[in-house]
């Protein structure tokens, strides 16, 4: 049985007897010192003297001692109580013991919690389990401290206190909240020295505290030392402010905001805040202004919502506006929105402003480094159309290298102006760009705005035109104006990687017309993106954005006065409507485009604009009209020096000469545009050359032949990747294998086919499975001529 030394006579019999019982529970449950300290979270040198009745034991320590030993709690309540009531506790020989009575108040220094809390679980939950597994597993010299990150206005300091109040039963020796004024508006950040002065006087009002910032450190542990205390220090601003405030004791814990993150304060957890999802702001603001104002405007809150991104901040400035205007709809406070240009001013109410918010972060930055090139670049960051962008773009539109820009914007992500939306790419929340444009106006020279796009512009062209190659080596813009050429520095080794570019990039290039007639440059190259990126729309049949893009750059070709852009534009918005199936469409496009040419005198754009209108022709039968046009585009293109185009027309020219049953013409046209692509290594017009060739085989009855340049012409097209060619080829190929009796790989095929045609929302996809269908019930599918004609 464990010896205890006998107990100072000079201590009150009911405390003698409480400290007696105590130490039977240690001795019933065989725990050392270092066990017991362990599991109450209390240090085992606390219980060394608390048993030994050198110190009186806390009602908070005996509370934990009652939990984790599943003792008689009201009975060693009782006793502690009567101990505590009584003035018998003297000074013994060799320890002064004196009562906490009367005690010390517990401080209590939480700000109220939120009435109006969504959307935050997750975060709520990762505090929590941070701090449970913090205060369970550290060592007696170590608290637990949480970093809460996010931007301005995320909702750091809401989730913070939230979750303190939450807390506050685990945290029985007090909770102590201190605004450190990191980014506050008018005020300067408050120093750690100045901290500690407030934290000791929280603790102990009648001592006195002092000096050094050393000594009061010091002080602060000592006063928390054993205890377990929770410490809110809101808005901080780095790492320096707050290590001086950090405990060294594991029953406290520390839930520190910040905007930058504190990445130099060590060995923390971490929990970032981001944008609110459309339900919690939605929820946020019915609780705000009411579920019914929200319920009868749904039109109107979904603007504000997109209005706002989910920036609590802004929703709870938008819900006190319509709280205190109950005359207003959410729909007259969205049209109020509505203007860029004024948003910023409406979000604001009383001493809340998002634009306040926003500012302290971006002056803090200047403040901190007043040479700093991030402050610029958050300001060309403004300039910026569309979502997260990728480094080298960024680079270009600075002006600097991608090692440089990276660092830059880096320094932007730890001021928690710009998101780091992955390796390589980083965003800026809406409210925030539109604040980083408004300061772009004054702040950046008009020049240097110009230059800016300029670049930007250029950099998306030439990567444009390198990852054109790549899927169809040799398609350039020719009869077009070269622009200036940027070096590309991303690197895109294959065409997987240049589809990764267009698919990571599609949308930022559609947001370049926002940048429409912000200079020439900009014009020129928005006139030319319809015609860089078409095999990307033809390949993944991207529709939308072929119509996007085909009609912004119609309008910038119109107001550059360019016959050939004009032309150009024209016969991309008519290939997509023959895509389309939309015939009357496709001819009407052409017919203008063709217009619009000769009015210019522009032989190049009328025949752009013709090569649709061929394809028209052959749809509806009119083969001899389309051989017509083809033969006056090829007139143009021969000797023009471009074989990829030269290649294409003459695939098409073949189609139709044997539509026509010129059979002669047809394959000097196809052995002809086949000489051109071995010459320039041209597999995507070979493949279309050899589809041709299959065709033509399998409508003369020369299935094996047909087989024979029917699988190489698929080989080519997975190679660029160009599915829905391969659809069309897997279906002649199809076809043949029925003739030549072999259902099941003609099964296969269309299956192929219908697959990917299905994958690409195509609207052919219905006709392989028609095939399918009669296939399956024992018919013979006719044989169908696809005209395998594609544009140049």
């Amino acid at each position: 049985m464990p010896y205890w030394s006998p107990l100072s006579e000079n201590l009150a019999p009911s405390y003698q007897q409480l400290v007696t019982e105590m130490r039977a529970l240690k001795d019933a449950r065989r725990l050392t010192y270092k066990q017991l300290g362990r599991l109450t979270h209390y240090s085992h040198a606390s219980w060394e003297r608390w048993l030994n009745g050198k110190r009186p034991v806390s009602r908070s320590a005996l509370s934990s001692l009652i939990e984790v030993t599943g003792a008689d709690g009201a009975r060693l309540q009782k006793l502690f109580d009567e101990a505590f009531a009584s003035a018998a506790i003297r000074s013994s020989a060799t320890a002064a013991v004196t009562p906490p009575v009367p005690s010390k108040p517990v401080p209590r220094l939480l700000p109220s919690d939120t009435r109006v809390f969504a959307g935050r679980g997750a975060e709520v939950t990762a505090v929590d389990s941070l701090i449970a597994e913090g205060t369970s597993a550290a060592s007696g010299g170590a608290a637990t401290v949480v970093v809460v990150q996010g931007m301005a206005g995320i909702g750091k300091t809401a989730l913070a206190v939230h979750v303190a109040h939450r807390l506050r039963d685990r945290f029985p020796d007090g909770q102590l909240f201190l605004d450190l004024h990191g980014y506050t508006d008018s005020l300067a950040p408050v120093t750690a020295q100045s901290a500690l002065d407030s934290l000791l006087r929280s603790l102990d009002a009648s001592a006195a505290v002092p000096n050094g910032l050393q000594e009061r450190a010091a002080r602060l542990r000592d006063l928390l030392a054993g205890s377990r205390t929770l410490l809110v220090l809101d808005n901080a601003r780095d790492a320096a402010q707050v290590r001086p405030l950090i405990p060294a004791s594991s029953g406290c814990a520390v839930i520190v905001t910040s905007r930058s993150g504190l990445p130099a304060l060590l060995g923390v957890g971490r929990v970032e805040v981001g944008s609110l999802p459309e339900d919690a702001s939605r929820a946020l603001l019915a609780a705000l202004v009411g579920a019914g104002r929200v319920a009868a405007d749904p039109a109107g809150v979904a603007k504000i919502l997109e209005h706002c991104s989910g920036l609590p901040l802004a929703l709870g400035i938008v819900g006190a506006r319509l709280a205190s205007r109950p005359s207003w709809s959410p729909t007259m406070l969205s049209e109020r929105l509505d203007d860029q240009r004024r948003r910023l001013d409406e979000l604001r109410v009383g001493d809340l402003a998002v634009r306040t918010a926003f500012r302290t972060g971006y002056e803090s930055l200047v403040e901190a480094e007043p040479e700093s090139s991030a402050a610029t670049a958050f300001l060309l960051f403004g300039l910026v159309p569309g979502g997260d962008v990728s480094v080298t773009a960024f680079a270009a539109l600075c002006g600097t290298d991608v090692v440089d820009a990276e660092a830059m914007l880096e320094k932007l992500v730890d001021a928690r102006l710009v998101d780091s939306c992955g390796p390589g790419r980083y965003g800026l929340h809406d409210l925030l760009r539109l604040y980083a444009t408004e300061l772009a106006v004054p702040g950046l020279d008009a020049d240097v705005r110009r230059h800016a796009v300029d670049e930007l512009a250029l950099h998306y062209a030439s990567v444009a035109v390198a990852a054109t190659q790549i899927q169809a080596p040799g398609r350039k813009l020719h009869d077009l104006l070269e622009l200036p050429r940027r070096t590309v520095s991303m690197p895109l080794p294959d065409v997987e990687a240049a589809v990764r570019w267009y698919e990571a990039e599609r949308m930022n290039l559609r947001a370049l017309a926002g940048l429409a007639e912000a200079s020439p440059m900009v014009d020129e190259v928005l006139a030319r993106l319809p015609w860089l990126l078409q095999p990307f729309f033809y390949f993944r049949t991207r529709w939308d954005d072929w119509s996007a893009f085909a009609h912004v750059g119609l309008e910038v070709a119109k107001r550059l006065n360019s016959g050939t852009l004009q032309g150009f534009c024209y016969s991309s918005l008519a290939f997509l409507a023959y895509e389309q199936g939309l015939l009357d469409e496709a001819t009407e496009w052409s017919r203008t485009g063709i217009a619009a040419a000769e009015a210019r005198d522009d032989p190049a754009g009328r025949a752009a604009a013709q090569e649709p209108l061929a394809f028209v022709h052959i749809a509806r039968g009119e083969i001899a009209e389309a051989r017509g046009l083809l033969e006056q585009v090829l007139a143009f293109r021969s000797g023009r020096d471009y074989d990829f185009g030269l290649a294409g027309i003459l695939n098409n020219l073949g189609n139709a000469c044997f539509l026509m049953d010129d059979m002669e013409a047809a394959r000097k046209h196809l052995d002809r545009g086949l000489d051109v692509c071995r010459d320039s290594g041209d597999l995507y017009n070979e493949s279309y050359l050899r589809c041709s060739l299959g065709e033509m085989h399998v409508l003369t009855g020369e299935y094996e032949a047909a087989l024979e340049q029917l699988s190489a012409s698929i080989v080519m097209m997975r190679e660029t990747t160009d599915e829905r060619a391969e659809a069309i080829a897997l279906d002649l190929s199809a076809q043949a294998h029925l003739a030549l009796g072999d259902r099941d790989a003609a099964r296969q095929a269309w299956e192929a086919a219908a697959g990917i045609l299905t994958r690409l929302k195509h609207p052919r996809a219905e006709s392989m499975y028609g095939e399918l269908r009669r296939l399956a019930v024992g018919g013979v599918p006719p044989l169908d001529s696809t005209a395998g004609v594609r544009a140049a």
